[in-house]
């Protein structure tokens, strides 16, 4: 009968199994409002960025058409305004040439009215008449300014508003055509998103993009966790405070414990 010898030791249950490293926190880049379009250029995963690199390109077609309409409608609101103010330069020119004339007029009726006792009162009538009609004349030209004034200035008004109004609107396409080219808002490695329906694959040249989804991510790699997956049988023989030990795929010689 053979003959055993036995130790006193610590016993081990050894669980093997599979898990991933993720950042504690990550910056997050994702397409700006208003923006649709198809990826034209992305990094690699792993890529080494800096602040401000370029990390992804958008196609964005329509958008780059909306502001090219904004630009042709603002330039068409500053020629309109161009051209009103000089119709209403000229009306104002012949407004105030008439006042010329017409006190030209009133003075030449007033040295003539200097011979008006020498005039018969038919004569005379006559000549209060004209300087009466030279003085309406007048006044009706300086109202008339008054009130164009009042109306170019309206005018010059509303189309300013809109030329306002044009520009708001040509600066907010502006911001999504620039936005087209997707840069790092700060240092990091960089990270493919996924595509949030469908297939959930990572983002590749030619993937869609709509608004406000994520394109990729910036995880601070100074603080990571490890996740791991343990099957369901095995997971009631793990304990609050057991030691694990882990190793990296892609660096087998690197290992780490914790509990």
């Amino acid at each position: 009968m053979p003959l055993f010898v036995v130790q006193r030791t610590v016993f081990e249950d050894v669980i093997v199994t599979e898990g991933t490293t993720e950042a504690l926190s990550s910056v997050n880049i994702t397409t700006p409002n208003g923006l649709e379009g198809t990826i034209s250029f992305i990094l690699e995963n792993g890529t080494h960025v800096k602040t401000g690199d370029t990390v992804c390109i958008i196609d964005a077609p329509e958008a780059e058409t909306e502001y090219d309409e904004r630009l042709k409608n603002l330039q068409s609101r500053l020629a309109e305004l161009e051209k009103l103010k000089s119709n209403q330069k000229l009306e104002r020119a012949l407004l105030e040439a008439n006042i010329r004339s017409t006190d030209a007029e009133a003075i030449l009726a007033e040295y003539d009215s200097a011979q008006m006792q020498y005039m018969s009162p038919t004569a005379r009538r006559i000549q209060e008449l004209e300087l009466e009609r030279a003085a309406l004349s007048r006044n009706r030209y300086q109202r008339q300014l008054e009130a164009q004034d009042v109306m170019d200035k309206a005018e010059v008004m509303r189309l300013e508003n809109r030329i306002a109004r044009d520009r708001r609107r040509l600066a907010d396409a502006k911001i999504v055509v620039d936005s087209r080219v997707v840069v790092a808002p700060s240092d990091g490695i960089f990270v493919r998103g996924r595509v949030p329906w469908g297939s959930r694959e990572e983002h590749v040249v030619g993937t869609m993009l709509r608004e406000n989804v994520l394109v990729g991510t910036l995880p601070d790699v100074s603080k990571m966790k490890v996740v791991f997956q343990i099957p369901e049988a095995e997971y009631k023989r793990i304990s609050e405070g057991d030691m694990v030990e882990f190793t990296f795929d892609a660096m087998p010689d690197n290992k780490g414990w914790g509990k």
